[in-house]
């Protein structure tokens, strides 16, 4: 087994996250191969882990770049009791994770959910989240994370929007350790999606990035969206009042 995906195993104990875990070197990318295991049925729950993405994926046209050996790069397949329309719960819910993991860490500096997949330290990217699903013979969601964990040099494309854990704090950090933190709370915030959907949206609209605030969203190439944030709704799309009246956005990216 890959020593990281061995030292996040033996760490979970009774977590309902990461059992089982794959370990690799070198992946074209977590969710591929999660989607994969998962049509080969992998139970909900288990979680594909790399060291190295050659086709990490990000927003639609990004790619994910990350450093080998040197961040997280993990893929979770869940199988959960949701209806299709509550699938953006999911996403926030592996956000909050990963934010009130990092928040202790890099106090005082601010940790917010940046919506719809996206964790910040201040204003630069940690954190993006790529949830992919699919509906058939039983539901299936692969929630991929990309942690920016002891990377101290970015490509000069995106060195001014993104930081990682080592940058802020000035100390490497234990990535088996923040990863066991993130599945343990996203286990616990999963169960929260279908339990108490309205206190997760509480806690996910407390580190909402720049709510109160004017913004763009992009829905398309030429296609924004300007108005202010005012929080999120029931199933997780952004609620934005654009001055004329107040809308309800599901798709598109804070820009």
């Amino acid at each position: 087994m890959l020593p990281l995906a061995g030292d996040v195993a033996g760490q979970l104990d009774s977590c309902a996250l990461g059992w089982p875990i794959e370990g690799w070197a070198e992946l074209d990318s977590t969710n591929t191969r999660a989607q994969a295991w998962a049509a080969d049925g992998a139970p909900h729950g288990a979680v594909v882990l790399a060291e190295f993405q050659k086709k990490g994926r990000g927003q639609p046209g990004h790619r994910w770049l990350a450093a080998a050996g040197q961040n997280l790069l993990f893929s979770v397949i869940l199988r959960p009791a949701l209806d299709p329309s509550s699938f953006g719960l999911v996403t926030l819910a592996g956000s909050l994770a990963v934010a009130e993991t990092l928040a202790p860490m890099v106090a005082p500096l601010s940790v917010t959910i940046k919506w719809p997949n996206d964790v910040m330290i201040e204003d630069q990217k940690c954190c993006g989240i790529l949830s992919e699903s699919a509906v058939g013979p039983g539901t299936l969601v692969v929630v991929g994370i990309g942690l920016n964990v002891n990377q101290s040099v970015f490509p000069e494309e995106i060195a001014r929007r993104a930081t990682s854990v080592l940058l802020v704090t000035g100390r490497p950090a234990n990535r088996a350790g923040i990863m066991v933190g993130i599945l343990t709370r996203f286990a616990a915030y999963l169960e929260m999606t279908a339990t108490q959907p309205a206190t997760l949206i509480e806690h996910c609209t407390s580190r909402l990035y720049r709510i109160g605030q004017d913004c763009h969203v992009r829905q398309g190439p030429d296609q924004f969206l300007r108005g202010r944030i005012l929080g999120l709704s029931a199933t997780g799309a952004l609620r934005l009042d654009t001055h004329q009246k107040v809308m309800t956005v599901h798709t598109g990216n804070l820009s």
